[in-house]
């Protein structure tokens, strides 16, 4: 677009006579920031603020017409949302700008009917805050004109939030006596404002808990889901999250406890990322932890970790605002393990941390049935992030995890044998 393009789009509005396609064009370069405007044009920005004329090269729009313009582009950029429910950890958000690029490719392909992004990881490995800042970020860019709706699954019946954020954002309001996905049809058929939606449907467990309540097959509906599960629905599009590089994992940690502090011990903090596996979820834990402990060296953290491992107090949550503590996270998973899952963890935690041929692993048990075993191993462990398949049919586990398996282990009734098997 340019200036001759856009002052015709604005006098199109003061006399009433836009079209869609006015609308799409101003949504493309339009942005807000703070009190005003912007509009990105190749010659230059235009700041449409309160209060004043609107000048355009050689055209003015006077401040009665000016006030039109500012409440059209109110209401063009208002975007039914509830993000406000949404908290954020991250102090600082780091380390993730690809993946927010791949996320948005792959919501934005325009080639396929219905779009549907899973965003896959282990515990802590940051899922919930990649869709947390992509759906922040895009809101300030208007990407989402038809609303951003944010759906935490755990919490209540997927359905019921829906129809909610429908009934509250959107003021649709089927018929009470109607069946739950009736009403649901309803709304998804009047969705208004048109143009592009995103559904997030947070810590999915099960495919079971959305398949009835998914959007119709339009393009215009995007579903963002973030789960530990691998293998959700083979038809989505997957988005695997892996943990920090260091100098990313340094990055996070110095956005809690200060650049001059990690740098003052440098090679210490790099050890204290590397025994964190660089999890977001333990160095927002350690960092949050630091943060409040301003004379304690990055030294005595380390000592305090090695010595109480899993139980130390940083790894734990110390306040309403930080996450989960690491133990809290991986236990999700655990519970979803039945006894052969359990026992096959325990098992690669005797192992060292490095990949581990599933050859020598049968080897310890050559009285199992390897089938079942290896069923038991990609249905559970693989699929629910606590192990990853590396090259060559090997098994890695995080640092955490298998500090977590290891003292899992010990609680066993089988843990003596396995331990004599290995």
């Amino acid at each position: 677009m340019n200036s001759e393009d856009l002052n015709a789009i604005l006098r199109r509005i003061v006399e009433g006579n836009q079209t869609d396609s006015d609308i799409a064009a101003l949504r493309d370069v339009l942005i807000f920031n703070g009190n005003q405007y912007i509009v990105q044009l190749g010659s230059g920005n235009i700041n449409i603020g309160q209060g004043r004329d609107i000048k355009i090269e050689n055209n003015t729009f006077n401040l009665p017409e000016a006030e039109l313009i500012r409440k059209f582009l109110e209401k063009l950029t208002t975007i039914p949302h509830n993000l406000a429910k949404v908290r954020s950890g991250a102090v600082k958000f780091v380390g993730r700008d690809q993946d927010l690029e791949s996320l948005h490719q792959q919501l934005q392909d325009k080639e396929r009917i219905a779009i549907t992004a899973v965003v896959t990881g282990m515990a802590g490995v940051g899922k919930t805050e990649l869709a947390i800042q992509y759906a922040l970020g895009q809101k300030q860019q208007f990407t989402y004109p038809g609303g951003i709706c944010w759906i935490q699954v755990e919490e209540s019946n997927v359905g019921v939030q829906l129809l909610r954020f429908a009934q509250s954002q959107l003021n649709l309001n089927p018929p009470d006596n109607w069946e739950l996905r009736e009403r649901l049809d309803y709304c998804w058929s009047r969705w208004q404002p048109s143009g592009d939606v995103l559904i997030i449907l947070d810590n999915v467990r099960n495919y079971e808990e959305i398949q009835y309540y998914l959007p119709p097959l339009e393009q215009r509906f995007k579903v963002l889901i973030t789960t530990r599960k691998l293998w959700l629905a083979e038809s989505f599009e997957q988005l695997r999250l892996e943990v920090l590089e260091e100098d990313t994992a340094l990055e996070l940690l110095a956005s809690f406890i200060g650049e001059y502090r990690l740098k003052a011990e440098l090679e210490t903090s790099k050890n204290l990322c590397n025994w964190l596996g660089k999890l977001p979820l333990g160095l927002e834990l350690v960092g949050r932890f630091l943060k409040r402990r301003p004379n304690w060296t990055l030294a005595r953290m380390m000592e305090r970790l090695e010595q109480q491992r899993l139980e130390s107090k940083p790894l734990q949550k110390i306040s309403p605002e930080s996450p989960k503590g690491v133990v809290e996270a991986l236990e999700l998973s655990w519970k979803e393990l039945d006894e052969l899952g359990k026992k096959i963890g325990s098992l690669l935690s005797l192992f060292a941390l490095a990949p581990v041929k599933w050859e020598l692993v049968m080897q310890c048990q050559p009285n199992e049935d390897e089938e079942e075993w290896e069923e038991a191993r990609d249905e559970q462990l693989v699929n629910l992030s606590l192990i990853k398949e590396t090259e060559g049919k090997t098994y890695q586990l995080h640092q955490l995890v298998r500090q977590y398996l290891r003292d899992k282990l010990e609680l066993l009734p089988e843990a003596q044998t396995l331990k004599q098997s290995f």
